[in-house]
């Protein structure tokens, strides 16, 4: 099939090209060489007739292109994978039409470095929306207002994930500050000390308390102000709790009900958590899954790690207090970023047995001196 080609010129004189076929702008591209160390923001309008905007569209743009203003097709139905990723640089406002059906993962979503970030304070999703996906909105720490339509019954893993400053929602998935779709907690609003997780609640999804965690304070004299939750309770009918589910939240204890049968990347990761009980617990101090060290609490002092374990699981020990951290023989593996940011740490003793490092796995350690790597391991950029 032929494709079409259609050309667009914005107001500060950037010429677009866009490539369609039968009704999927797959691809676009431009004519303009970015200066080395300028970013461009400029407006883009995608033409009427395009129902589709294929994956990954800006792929081919230079990267220090962005727009901080896209106006939609009255045409448009979906919005594919990774369409916009990092590039509404500065975009202050967002409207979309009435008949959108989805937005896809990543359609939207920010790294949250210099020149990739939004301003954009409302996002309304239209009522005909049925599903945004994965990460779709991630980090846009702008967001104040979030509302979402009647329609909206799928909503992907970390779809808000780190739109920590909405202390304004609106839709019918919401049940309190936390928004419930399919029995899974997507994402948790705004300030408060206690949160109760309802009964029928079966998932908290990756990231969830991220969004919650701090705002920045109006007024001339502003600073970001933490908030999350203190304290977490969660219902007999949870069975699983996904990674770094309470990131962002002030959770001092977190108590798992024997009813969750699995639990992801270290749910309680930079958080002010002291003690864990319940299943997956271990002393007090440690999730372990099996034969996975999952997660530790940040105070827990040169602890022990018991015999049977196998793996440090990603994130393990994240900004852990310990001076000194020894690893019993029989660990094989150590995931990425197991031993990031402790600010403590001095030495690590690894076992013999170890084969694999994982990425990043003791970065930002900045006293880290004693670390003799075994010559059996498998070390990734560590």
């Amino acid at each position: 099939m032929t494709s079409q080609y259609q050309e667009y010129i914005s107001p500060d004189n950037i010429k677009f090209i866009f490539e369609s076929n039968e009704g999927v702008l797959t691809r676009i591209t431009t004519t303009l060489q970015p200066k080395q160390y300028t970013f461009y923001s400029t407006s883009l309008i995608i033409p009427e007739g395009v129902i589709t905007i294929g994956e990954d569209i800006c792929d081919q743009l230079p990267e220090r292109i962005g727009f901080n203003s896209i106006i939609f097709p009255k045409s448009l139905r979906h919005i594919g994978h990774g369409a916009f990723r990092n590039r509404i640089n500065g975009m202050r406002s967002i409207r979309f039409p009435a008949k959108l059906l989805s937005i896809g993962d990543e359609a939207f979503a920010l790294s949250g470095e210099w020149g990739q970030t939004s301003s954009v304070t409302l996002l309304n999703i239209p009522s005909e929306v049925q599903s945004v996906g994965k990460r779709a909105f991630e980090k846009w720490t702008s967001l104040k207002t979030l509302k979402t339509g009647k329609k909206l019954t799928e909503i992907g893993t970390a779809a808000f994930a780190y739109c920590n400053k909405v202390l304004n929602w609106e839709g019918p998935q919401f049940i309190g500050k936390m928004l419930i779709t399919e029995g899974c907690v997507k994402a948790v609003f705004g300030e408060a000390e206690i949160i109760r997780i309802p009964e029928g609640v079966t998932a908290i999804d990756t990231l969830a308390f991220s969004s919650s965690y701090c705002y920045t304070s109006p007024g001339p004299w502003s600073y970001n102000k933490y908030r999350g939750a203190i304290r977490i309770t969660l219902p007999d009918s949870l069975t699983e709790i996904g990674d770094r589910a309470f990131y962002g939240s002030r959770i001092q204890e977190l108590e798992i009900p024997a009813s969750v049968s699995s639990i992801g990347i270290n749910p309680i990761a930079a958080t002010p958590c002291t003690r864990v009980t319940g299943k997956f617990s271990f002393a007090d101090t440690m999730l372990i899954d099996g034969t996975t060290l999952v997660g530790t609490v940040r105070q827990a002092v040169n602890p022990h790690i018991p015999e049977g374990i196998t793996h440090i699981g990603d994130y393990a020990f994240l900004g852990n207090t310990s001076e000194r951290i020894i690893i019993p023989e029989g660990v094989v593996s150590i995931g990425d970023y197991a031993f990031a940011g402790c600010p403590n740490l001095m030495s690590v003793k690894l076992p013999d047995t170890l084969v694999h490092i994982g990425n990043g796995a003791f970065s930002n350690c900045g006293h880290l001196r004693n670390l003799v790597i075994p010559p059996s391991a498998n070390k990734s950029n560590k």
